[in-house]
């Protein structure tokens, strides 16, 4: 309920001209307008009591959080290194019934903040191009998640604080390894596939460019490839035709007869020799497609298995674990 309060509190803010430093990193309005108010009462305090070495103690301590506040950088490493500080000094404080609950309430608004903006950032590396700088950008932002689960599970507050000042470093290590990501090219365009069990020797499916067409046609790309040798004194035609959904930019996975994330795929073997054709056809029945489809550039990244049984003769399987492209539509 605490942190639904605050989420609700936050929202409330936007509507405050006084509380724009709550909705804007350090988040630390909500302490900093309770550090004013109680500043004032204190005052009126040492004028009105002889207890001024207590009020003068506890006037030194509002006064030092209200200049580390104005002093914090506007950014999430400055904001979490100083609500640790002033959980020290006004979470220990005579005034800790006051503060202690917006404390715990700032630290529960940079975890819902950090949530976001990891979903934000997977978002985009999902859009990104596989390789190198794709996974060094998910191992980053594998970094920053486990930071942020620490400061959302921890029962030991200060444990959360020093979660909260790993994952604000964190973001920042995440930042700059998914723009990274973005800016990464796209890796070289072809086709490559070990077929085995077709009937047939196992061979390197791999053609040459002019001999790969991709296509999107409505919602789906199809992608057709051929490869063509001489062998035996015939010709040995070998084609691949798959067919999976683009809708968005992002990473996908998709299986063969999957319920709403369908993959087809299927293979044609075929010998010509001495005039006579042989071969087999082969539809997919099992199998995983995980591409990486980027709109703007038209491009499609995957690696695909399948297990595809022979139309003529059904025992004899055509399937592959090591299939990929990188591919662009017409």
């Amino acid at each position: 309920m605490k942190k639904l309060l605050f989420v609700l509190a936050l929202s409330l803010a936007v509507f405050l001209p006084r509380a724009q430093a709550i909705i804007n990193p350090p988040y630390l309005g909500f302490i900093s307008n309770e550090v004013f108010d109680q500043l004032t009462t204190v005052t009126n305090e040492l004028a009105a009591t002889n207890n001024v070495v207590a009020n003068k103690k506890l006037l030194k301590v509002l006064l030092g959080a209200q200049k580390l506040i104005a002093k914090t950088k506007t950014n999430h490493v400055g904001g979490a290194k100083s609500l640790g500080v002033l959980n020290k000094s006004l979470g220990r404080s005579v005034l800790s019934n006051e503060f202690n609950p917006l404390i715990q309430g700032t630290a529960d608004i940079y975890v819902n903040v950090f949530h976001n903006l990891l979903d934000a950032l997977e978002d985009r590396v999902d859009a990104s191009y596989p390789g190198k700088a794709n996974e060094a950008a998910r191992k980053a932002l594998a970094k920053f998640e486990a930071a942020i689960d620490s400061a959302d599970t921890n029962s030991n507050f200060l444990l959360v604080l020093k979660a909260l000042g790993a994952a604000a470093k964190g973001e920042i290590g995440a930042q700059k390894a998914v723009v990274k990501a973005e800016n990464a090219p796209a890796p070289p365009s072809g086709f490559s596939a070990t077929i085995a069990g077709s009937g047939e020797p196992t061979f390197l499916f791999k053609p040459f460019l002019g001999s790969i067409g991709a296509a999107r046609v409505g919602n789906a790309v199809n992608v057709i490839v051929q490869d063509v040798k001489i062998s035996g004194g015939g010709t040995r035609q070998r084609v691949l035709n798959m067919s999976f959904p683009v809708l968005v930019d992002g990473t996908f996975t998709y299986t063969v007869e999957g319920a709403g994330n369908n993959w087809d795929l299927n293979y044609v073997s075929s010998l010509t020799q001495n005039g006579n054709v042989s071969g087999d056809a082969f539809e997919a029945t099992s199998g995983t497609l995980t591409v990486t489809v980027n709109v703007a550039a038209k491009s499609v990244i995957g690696t695909f298995s399948f297990n595809a049984p022979g139309e003529n003769n059904p025992g004899n399987v055509a399937q592959t674990s090591n299939g990929s492209f990188s591919l662009t539509w017409l």
